[in-house]
C-alpha cells in the first residue's frame, strides 16, 4: 500500500505537496517511529506529574 508521509519538522498546516513524499505502508511506519516513541514519552511524563500533583493532595 503506497502512502503519502509528511516530512518531519514541518507543521501540518505549512505542508505543502513538496514537503510530502510517497511510501510503502511499513516504510511509512518506520520513518515515523522516532516521532510516535517520543510522542508516547512525552505523553506518559506528563501523565506521571499530573499523577503526582495530585498524589500530594490527598
Amino acid at each position: 500500500m503506497l502512502t503519502l508521509a509528511h516530512e518531519h519538522g514541518v507543521p501540518l498546516e505549512e505542508t505543502s505537496i513538496e514537503r510530502m513524499f510517497h511510501a510503502c505502508q511499513q516504510c511509512h511506519n518506520r520513518y515515523d517511529a522516532p516521532m510516535r516513541r517520543a510522542g508516547i514519552q512525552q505523553r506518559a511524563k506528563a501523565a506521571m506529574a499530573i499523577a503526582d500533583m495530585f498524589g500530594e493532595h490527598q
